[in-house]
């Protein structure tokens, strides 16, 4: 069984990371509950896209914002602060997009992981975007504490998934681009390669040539001195 090197286990969680990081961004844009108010009838959610509206009868009734991505100030039951919230709306989809390529990238990683050269442009390349990402979202999050905490006010911060999980997405996307920092120093060295390998090492197959060559040589030799005597 093949065991696994420090640098394949460090590969396999950042990947998982990634992943997890991004459905943790996708709940939270699309995801309804961001901010919660108990109402006497049911309550009311509002989230970055959508918002929802709960009777006490178990009827759930939601609506797209039909103003998002127009960063407009104007305010409605479906858009309050909705030029804010484009705004933290834009940051977390470029995250999530960054994630998914970082991801992506950690896939071809793996497949050459054993090739200097590739390892090197395709660290680089996920350290970029992992980092990106987990800025994109600390901005984000970071923009709605100090933007939009007048809504906290109004709203309170119960039964908030969708907010709980655009911080948890941080926190992991984070972590995420530690990881590669930590691939991105982790270059593969010429010793994992095999050292009589013909396709890793032209030269090993011409030394290997000229060492058996010497040995029939030097066996005949032998076995004609060993005749003549």
């Amino acid at each position: 069984m093949k065991s696994f090197s420090f640098r394949d286990v460090i590969i396999i969680f950042n990947a998982a990371f990634h992943l997890i990081g991004f459905g943790c961004l996708i709940c939270g844009i699309f995801g309804a509950a961001f901010w919660v108010q108990n109402l006497n009838y049911g309550y009311f959610e509002m989230g970055l896209l959508r918002s929802c509206e709960t009777l006490k009868e178990k009827i759930k009734v939601c609506s797209f914002r039909a103003e998002a991505f127009q960063f407009l100030g104007k305010n409605n039951i479906t858009n309050v602060n909705g030029d804010h919230r484009d705004i933290v709306l834009f940051l977390l989809l470029i995250s999530g997009l960054f994630a998914l390529t970082g991801f992506l990238l950690l896939n071809c990683l793996w497949l050459r992981r054993n090739k200097t050269d590739a390892w090197k442009n395709l660290t680089s390349l996920t350290t970029f975007f992992a980092s990106s990402s987990a800025v994109c979202c600390l901005g984000g999050m970071f923009y709605v504490e100090y933007k939009l905490d007048q809504m906290w006010k109004e709203f309170g911060r119960t039964k908030c998934w969708s907010y709980i999980l655009s911080w948890i997405g941080a926190v992991i996307l984070i972590i995420a681009s530690i990881f590669t920092f930590i691939l991105l120093v982790k270059v593969p060295s010429h010793k994992l390669l095999k050292p009589n390998s013909t396709k890793n090492n032209p030269m090993a197959s011409i030394n290997k040539a000229y060492e058996d060559e010497r040995a029939v040589v030097t066996i005949s030799m032998r076995y004609t001195g060993i005749q003549m005597y």
